[in-house]
Parts: C-alpha cells; sequence; structure tokens
C-alpha cells in the first residue's frame, strides 16, 4: 500500500470513527482506533528496507498543532496534567514526541505526516473516552456516598485518582505490547529506532526550551484508582502497537 492510499484510508476511517463518536459508541470508535493502529505498523513492516528509506526521505519530520477545540475537547488557559502525560504516551506509541505550551492544554506532535495522524486521532479518541468514562464513574459513586451519607464529601479525590490510574496502566499496557513486539520481530524494532532517531535529531536541533514538572496528580482516592485501571484495561490496543521509549515537553519540550 502507498504513503498516499494510506493516508486515504486513514482520513475515511477517521470521519467514520469519529461520526461513532458523537453519535456516543465509544466501543465503536475504539475498534476503528485499533484498526488503524494496526494498519499503521503493518504499512512500515511490509516495506522493503530501499522503500523503507524512500518513505523517510519523502516524508520528513514535521510539527502540528492539536487543538481541543477542534476536536470537540474543552480548551484551557493552563496546562493539563493528566491530558499531557496521555498524549506523551499515545506519541511514544506511534514515533512521535510532543512539545506543551504554556497557559493552554494544546500539545504539538513532532514526527511524519502519517504518524502525526495516527497519534493525534488515537489521542483524542482515547482523551474523550476517559473522560467519558470518568464523568460516568464519579457520577455513580457520588451518588452512592450521598444515598449512603447524605452528602459525597467521600467522592472528593475521586476523579483525579482515576485519571492517575488510567495514564499508569494504559503505559503500561503499551509497554507490555513493545516488549512482545520486541520479542517477535528484529525488523520492527530497527525501523522504531530508526524513525524515532529522526524525530529526536529533529527535537534536539529545535533548541526548545524545557517545560517546568507539572504538580502529579492526586492519587489518594481508592476506589477511584480501581476504577481508572479498569477503564484503562478495557480500552482497545493493537496486539500490533509499540511503544518506544524516546519521550517529550510558548513550545516547549517534554
Amino acid at each position: 500500500m502507498t504513503t498516499e492510499k494510506l493516508l486515504d484510508k486513514l482520513a475515511k476511517m477517521k470521519r467514520h470513527a469519529d461520526s461513532a463518536a458523537d453519535i456516543g459508541s465509544e466501543a465503536e470508535a475504539q475498534a476503528f482506533a485499533e484498526a488503524i493502529n494496526r494498519m499503521l505498523l503493518e504499512h512500515k513492516l511490509e516495506m522493503s528496507d530501499i522503500e523503507f528509506t524512500e518513505y523517510e526521505k519523502e516524508q520528513p519530520v514535521v510539527k502540528k498543532v492539536v487543538q481541543p477545540s477542534e476536536h470537540g475537547i474543552r480548551e484551557v488557559n493552563n496546562r493539563v496534567v493528566w491530558q499531557e502525560r496521555l498524549a506523551g504516551i499515545v506519541a511514544r506509541a506511534h514515533f512521535c514526541r510532543i512539545l506543551v505550551h504554556c497557559g493552554s492544554n494544546r500539545i504539538t506532535l513532532v514526527g511524519r505526516a502519517e504518524d502525526i495522524q495516527v497519534a493525534e486521532y488515537l489521542y483524542v479518541t482515547i482523551l474523550r473516552t476517559a473522560e467519558s468514562l470518568a464523568k460516568k464513574a464519579h457520577g455513580k459513586y457520588y451518588r452512592e456516598c450521598f444515598k449512603r451519607d447524605g452528602h459525597g464529601q467521600a467522592a472528593a479525590g475521586f476523579k483525579e485518582s482515576f485519571y492517575q490510574a488510567f495514564i499508569v496502566r494504559l503505559a503500561q499496557r503499551l509497554e507490555d505490547l513493545k516488549q512482545q513486539a520486541a520479542a517477535s520481530t528484529s525488523t520492527a524494532l530497527i525501523r522504531i529506532e530508526q524513525s524515532m532517531q529522526a524525530v529526536n535529531d529533529f527535537m534536539a536541533n529545535g533548541k526548545y526550551g524545557t517545560a517546568a514538572p507539572l504538580q502529579r496528580l492526586a492519587a489518594s482516592h481508592r476506589d477511584g484508582l480501581a476504577e481508572g485501571r479498569r477503564a484503562a484495561d478495557a480500552v482497545n490496543l493493537s496486539t500490533r502497537v509499540i511503544a518506544t521509549d524516546a519521550g517529550s515537553r510558548k513550545s516547549l519540550a517534554r
């Protein structure tokens, strides 16, 4: 499959999946995310070494700002720690890195065009899913607390702990998939290293500042942690997805 055909197919799948998300079908949107993941990696692995070299020449590393408002996500005038961490995890799983923006929850993806397209879609899909599941889980827990205690004070910190556990578990799952791939094929690791080296070189030559670390998410609510981990286990991830070790942080490297 040529790069043009792949990107065209990705665009069509994304439109279909976005429609599913708009009508509330989270399961269908995630299923399409899984299919896109699988198609991207298969496309990279089916190329010969010569074709892969030509592909890299034709697709230089670029940057793309992900605007929350364009994806139905509330844009705020501050950085959001769990969203940044999710973006970094998804980016690394798709041969990209991220830049963060001071005073905004926008992020910039750095990578090759088709990798960015997939990473952006997966980031938005999983972010929407996490927000929806956290809201539902928190609402249910709050109602249970109110019914039991006459107030919902016991639900304080539930959502923050949910997000923390969700991110940690998602990262673990992607790392497990990376290890599985490492044991199954050396070609995949070589291709990943080549792809990530180009992105790392781009970041190094960009002379970006370093973002100040954000305060850690509160993670003391036992039930919130349990629900967040359970939600991350339920997210569809292709068995062909591979995470890499490269991470990323006005635009600032992270």
